[in-house]
């Protein structure tokens, strides 16, 4: 269709050179198909045997990072331009974004600024040259040029010079300083972020100050603390530091625990820095390790956007994305404008957010297909139709991206397609945030309790308990790293909050005394970290290490805690909570495995009356398994991944444990002809279960008839949907059955408020439990590929 168009013959009188641009990496495949137009006969030849010529006044031009992959005859025939980044360097840009300053005063002082800050610090974190001496160079995120640092540098004086007010020098000198830390300093890592700092302070001949608000005379951070602790307030013309801006915490009554976000300085800092991009339009990059609440924070942000002006797409990368995937779901969430342009509803802004952007696998020439189509969609704003191959311009988009460093299954990204970027590195939080995090929504927790037997011990329990926590989990880390057989010990932040959310189900029914509590404590410890353990060894090792932790923290009652197995549960009543005599479920306590055998007989018993017989013998082993699993089917959004070779019991006991937790069972049924289709059918068959009841999606290795089935469970642990599952005319008829219930709850009844309240309302009745094998290399290529 481009070379058709591009043929037609030229308007009388016009006399003009037309151009196709290939930009993107060089596929052998294709250019090899290219070889006969680039030839003097200029000839392309379609499978169907037409013939297009290339007219004289069209020409190819391809726009390329490198020519690894482009064969002898492909480069022949070309001419080649190297545009070294060293020639034109990065001074013409700024002087062109200087251009758009309106006063000449800013503009001639913003120029001596640039020249007393940029060339200098823009050397150290390329080369690691400054004042004439080299030191090791910087260590950044992910590969930046300087160019992309000056480009950054600048979207970052747009946005906080349209906030300030006729800004006096002094005050320009401020803002042009938090400008340099978050373009030219943002994509650091921690250690590199010092020294940029004390270079900044050498350059400036500022002293620096650790009070929480300074003055626009000096420069924030000293001994304490750096320049990156601080924002820069226009309005106010001073100095404020993040953890002086964060606000108290109040827990909603009635809240999931997944819903709870403790602010920080460091989700303040992150929170201000997406804010900054969004108003001007500039698209940016979250990079974090695992953990680091990189995700949460910036769907936290989304959330609180006005409605009425936004909407909102979330997407996540897996290894088996494709750009068809991509286009899919930006496509079902555009509408047509005008002829060929493309948008969300009028007067409102699209905002999509991709997480683990580097995930996707690269094929053989180097390709990230869905990255690739990305760059393609953010750079010329539009893509191109799959079927009728007509260009649509889409508008009104936002885009904005999360992922972690490159290493194990996360993929270098084209540097071509990191520069519409700005990069910012999101740094583990510190030892003081992470306690004050847990510790604020545990005292809030235990707050009933001061009345109860060990009062005193449960008004300050919550800093202890998160203090045991995060010496366990460092303990864990730095002793237990992921080995090739042991690929599966990944542990991160996210467990920490695991054993907290487990402390929360504490009652005052239950948790009588310090004991109980320590009791619980050990039990959650042992559930996140103990059952991913595959070897005797390293079981030994950890139960060591927490009656260590217990007697250093909790003297007085670590010898009763650690007596006998530790088994908590609701599954008490659970017989006549499930035969509707009502009883109210505690999380308690349940003695010895002789107690809950007991239990579990009686509920076998009935589970067999009602469905298919299951003859099982539970011993203490299988006692262990179900209590594990009935506990992860009682938590919001719990889900498992179980390992187990054939014959293990993992089907048999997860059908136990969902019924002692009141789930439905859900599987799958392969036919000879089953594939991507049939079990989207499926999944929109377990959507209409779960409008109404808790659903258990049992999955197991003998049901991955296609890999692609991997890419849409990986789709519903992260965002709670499958891209596309439903028609337009399905989507409208769940959102017009929503609209009632979305009133009653108080939310707008849009179309958008409505989906998403269907989605989040099915995740909370969803659990997903995985059944694998570890034998052979498939588990381990799974892990990987979907982390």
């Amino acid at each position: 269709n481009i070379f058709r168009e591009i043929k037609k013959p030229l308007p009388e009188g016009k006399d003009e050179r037309r151009y196709i641009c290939y930009d993107g990496d060089v596929d052998a495949l294709w250019v090899e198909n290219m070889n006969s137009v680039m030839d003097d006969n200029k000839l392309l030849t379609l499978p169907n045997g037409e013939r297009i010529r290339l007219q004289p006044f069209a020409s190819m031009l391809f726009e390329v990072g490198d020519l690894q992959y482009a064969s002898p005859a492909t480069v022949s025939r070309c001419g080649m331009v190297w545009v070294d980044p060293k020639n034109l360097g990065f001074e013409p840009y700024f002087k062109r974004w200087l251009g758009s300053v309106e006063s000449p005063e800013r503009a001639k002082t913003l120029e001596q600024l640039y020249s007393k800050y940029v060339p200098a610090l823009n050397e150290w974190v390329m080369l690691g040259l400054i004042f004439g001496e080299y030191e090791p160079r910087p260590k950044l995120v992910l590969p930046l040029t300087n160019l992309n640092l000056v480009v950054a540098l600048c979207f970052m004086l747009s946005a906080l010079l349209q906030e300030a007010e006729d800004p006096e020098p002094k005050e320009l000198e401020a803002i042009f300083v938090a400008c340099l830390t978050w373009s030219l300093g943002s994509a650091l890592h921690e250690d590199s972020r010092k020294r940029f700092d004390a270079h900044l302070k050498k350059l400036s001949g500022m002293s620096g100050s650790d009070q929480p608000s300074v003055s626009i005379s000096s420069l924030p951070g000293a001994s304490k603390s750096t320049v990156f602790d601080y924002m820069y307030d226009p309005k106010v013309r001073s100095w404020s530091s993040w953890s002086s801006l964060v606000q108290e915490f109040s827990p909603t009554p009635g809240q999931a625990f997944y819903q709870i976000l403790i602010p920080t300085a460091d989700t303040v800092r992150s929170t201000w820095l997406v804010d900054t991009c969004v108003k001007i339009s500039r698209p940016s990059i979250f990079v974090g390790e695992s953990g680091t609440s990189k995700t949460v924070t910036l769907q936290h942000y989304l959330k609180n956007l006005n409605p009425e002006a936004n909407n909102l797409l979330n997407i996540s990368f897996s290894s088996r994305t494709s750009g068809k995937d991509l286009q899919v779901n930006i496509e079902s969430n555009i509408e047509k404008r005008l002829k060929g342009t493309f948008g969300p509803p009028a007067g409102r802004k699209l905002i999509i957010f991709i997480d683990d952007v580097n995930m996707p696998l690269v094929d053989t020439y180097g390709t990230q297909q869905p990255v690739t189509l990305l760059k393609l969609f953010i750079e010329k704003q539009g893509l191109y139709d799959r079927e009728e191959l007509v260009w649509k311009n889409v508008i009104d988009t936002h885009c904005l991206a999360a992922c972690g460093p490159p290493g194990g299954a996360r993929n270098p990204m084209d540097p071509r397609f990191v520069s519409l970027f700005t990069v910012f590195n999101i740094s583990f939080p510190s030892d003081e945030s992470i306690i004050r995090i847990f510790s604020t929504i545990l005292d809030s927790h235990f707050q009933p309790f001061s009345t109860s037997k060990d009062g005193e011990f449960f008004k300050t329990c919550g800093k202890m308990f998160s203090e045991s926590t995060l010496k366990l989990y460092k303990t864990v880390v730095a002793n237990m790293p992921p080995t090739p057989t042991r690929f599966h010990y990944v542990f991160n932040l996210r467990d920490l909050s695991r054993i907290c959310e487990g402390l929360c189900t504490a009652t005052t029914d239950a948790i009588l005394d310090g004991v109980a509590v320590c009791r619980l404590w050990r039990n959650e410890s042992l559930r996140v970290f103990h059952d991913r353990l595959i070897s005797q060894e390293d079981k030994d090792w950890f139960i060591e290490q927490l009656k260590q932790i217990m007697k250093q923290q909790f003297p007085n009652y670590a010898d009763s805690a650690m007596q006998r197995e530790v088994v908590f549960g609701d599954f008490k009543n659970a017989l006549r909570v499930i035969e509707g005599e009502a009883e109210a479920r505690v999380n308690e306590d349940l003695g010895t495995y002789d107690q809950v055998k007991t239990l579990f007989d009686e509920l076998l018993e009935r589970y067999n009356e009602t469905n298919k017989v299951m003859d099982l013998v539970l011993f203490d082993d299988a006692l262990e398994h179900l209590c594990r699993l009935h506990r992860l089917l009682r938590l919001p959004r719990g889900n498992a991944l179980l390992v187990g070779v054939g014959g293990s019991g993992k089907q048999s006991l997860t059908k136990l444990a969902a019924y002692a937790a009141q789930c439905k069972i859900f599987q799958i049924t392969l036919t000879r002809t089953y594939g991507e289709e049939e079990f989207r059918e499926d999944l929109r068959t377990m959507y209409s279960m779960l409008k109404t009841e808790a659903v258990v999606f049992l999955f197991t290795d003998q049901h991955v008839a296609d890999e692609s089935f991997l890419e849409l469970i990986n789709n519903l642990l992260t965002m709670g949907m499958v891209p596309a599952l439903y028609a337009e005319d399905e989507r409208e008829g769940i959102i017009n059955s929503m609209r009632r219930e979305v009133k009653e709850k108080g939310l707008p009844d849009s179309k958008d408020s409505c989906w998403n309240y269907f989605v989040e309302s099915s995740r909370d009745n969803l659990h997903i439990v995985l059944a694998m094998s570890p034998v052979g290399e498939d588990l381990r290529r799974r892990c990987r590929n979907f982390p």
